[in-house]
Parts: structure tokens; C-alpha cells; sequence
């Protein structure tokens, strides 16, 4: 029951998710070994809750049209792992995601996070 006006909301919408999940495990990663002495077994937990999803989140997937797959994860992971890795490997490049709606990254930018690292960069042309 998707409308085509809804199409280009819902791809914005699946690439934000893809990004929030890759940012999760790029946190995980980052912080988890240097703070938990149990971090393998975080880090496998969340993997697995990845899997496992439970009814009620697979409905509410559904209920807003999202169809997120292994590969949608996977590209939300290489994605933030690329912008960590061509920044100063630190997490601030990568927390600017969450400064502005602007930041989610296209679809391009989301297979080539230096696409990112150079739009985020520009200068403002509006000032």
C-alpha cells in the first residue's frame, strides 16, 4: 500500500537504518574492547539479535515498508568503518551523522564513504 511519492522516503529511510546499525557495530567495536572485558561476547550477542529478530520487530519493519536484509547491514557497516578509517580513525568524523537530517548518506555515499567525507566538508555557500 506504498504510493510512489513514498518510494524515495522509504530508500531514505532504509539507508538511515543501514547507517544507525553500522554505527552500532562500529561503536561496539571501537569502545567495547578498550571498556568490557566481555566484548567478544557483546559484540556476538548483537550479531545474533541481528538475526534473531524477534515478531514485533519484524512487524514493525513491515508496518513501515522497511525490507532490510544481511546486506543492508553490511553496507551500513563497511560504510562507518570507511569513514572512521579515512578520517583520523576516530569516532568525530563519524558522529557528525547525527548533527543534522542532511548528514544521512546517499546511495553513493553510502558505497563510497569519501563521497561522504567530501560533501560533509564543503564549505557552505548559503553564508
Amino acid at each position: 500500500m506504498r504510493t510512489e511519492r513514498q518510494a524515495p522516503l522509504l530508500a531514505e529511510l532504509q539507508r538511515f537504518v543501514s547507517v544507525l546499525e553500522g554505527y552500532t557495530d562500529v561503536v561496539v567495536e571501537s569502545l567495547g574492547g578498550r571498556m568490557v572485558t566481555s566484548h567478544s561476547r557483546l559484540d556476538e550477542a548483537l550479531r545474533r539479535h541481528r538475526l534473531e529478530r524477534g515478531d514485533a520487530t519484524g512487524f514493525v519493519d513491515r508496518l513501515l515498508g522497511l525490507e532490510l536484509d544481511r546486506g543492508h547491514y553490511d553496507a551500513g557497516v563497511a560504510f562507518c568503518r570507511g569513514v572512521v578509517e579515512r578520517s583520523d580513525g576516530t569516532l568525530d568524523q563519524l558522529n557528525r551523522l547525527w548533527s543534522d537530517e542532511s548528514m544521512v548518506p546517499t546511495e553513493s555515499e553510502l558505497a563510497a564513504p569519501g563521497l561522504w567525507l567530501a560533501r560533509i566538508d564543503l564549505p557552505d555557500l548559503d553564508d
